[in-house]
Parts: C-alpha cells; structure tokens; sequence
C-alpha cells in the first residue's frame, strides 16, 4: 500500500511539473507574440516592386499627423486596382523638410502623380507612397527615397 501511494504520488509529482512547463511555455508564447517586432510578410511584400504602380489623381484630402509622423493623402480617380482612396507617407523617417515640402506643394484639388502599392497590407487602412510629384510635375519624393523610408518605417 505504500508503495503504490509513493507511486501515485511520484506521477502526481511528474504531472505537475508537465502542467508547470505548459504554462511556462503558453507565458512566453504570450510574451514574444505581443512584442513590437517588424511584420516581415509584410516587408517581403513591400520588397516587391512590382507590387508598386503609378497613378494620376486628384487630391481629396490630406493631413498630417504629429503622433506617427506621417502625410495622409486621400485622392479620387483612382485606378481600379486601388483597395481604397487613403494613403501615407511616412515623413516621420525622411528628411525633416519633406512634410513642409508635401504640405506646400500639394493641395485638395491638385492633380498629382505618384507611385503606390494598391494593397494595404499589415499596417492600417492607408496604402504607401513610395514617389510624389506636385501638379506641376516636380518631384517631391523620388521613389528610392521613399521606398528607403517606407521600409524604414516599417521596421520600427
């Protein structure tokens, strides 16, 4: 009879320290999920530039925001690939002077060019801009440039 208590109790030992590394394991699951690590599907799509195309539209409404750092442009006439009219530039990450230059050179109602992925993927409801002219056909953001700022912002 002892010996099948010292048994009973040896398994009661083994199960609870089974339970105890679960827990532990679904604790630092936990953990590592909820830490602000780049989304790399979505970089890895955003490395694609083919993802990327050019568009003419006409500006609608933009803004800038002072929390994230970022020029938000919304623009009608859009071509049909487009998931929505919304979109950022991450101005945050650039050079301190773009967000001055964008805000000055573009306004609602201006006609402008500019290069985009017309899928938002991962980062909110705004497709990228990688490359803006004005109306009158300056470049504001040449498209090495802010495609470098894009992945950039991302990996913040």
């Amino acid at each position: 009879m002892k010996e099948s208590l010292y048994s009973i109790g040896k398994v009661l030992k083994i199960i609870g320290i089974i339970l105890a590394i679960i827990l532990f394991s679904l604790f630092l699951l936990v953990a590592i999920s909820n830490c602000d690590t780049p989304d790399y599907t979505v970089i890895n799509h955003y490395k694609n530039d083919a993802n990327f195309i050019n568009n003419i539209a006409t500006v609608t409404d933009i803004q800038y925001s002072n929390e994230g750092g970022e020029v938000f442009i919304c623009f009608t006439d859009l071509r049909s690939e487009y998931q929505d009219d919304s979109f950022v530039i991450p101005v945050s990450v650039a050079n301190p002077e773009l967000k001055t230059t964008i805000l000055e050179k573009i306004k609602v109602g201006d006609q402008v060019k500019f290069t985009s992925d017309p899928w938002f993927y991962g980062n909110g409801y705004s497709m990228p801009i990688v490359a803006i002219w004005s109306a009158d056909g300056e470049v504001l953001l040449e498209k090495e440039e802010g495609y470098a700022n894009l992945m950039k912002w991302l990996e913040e």
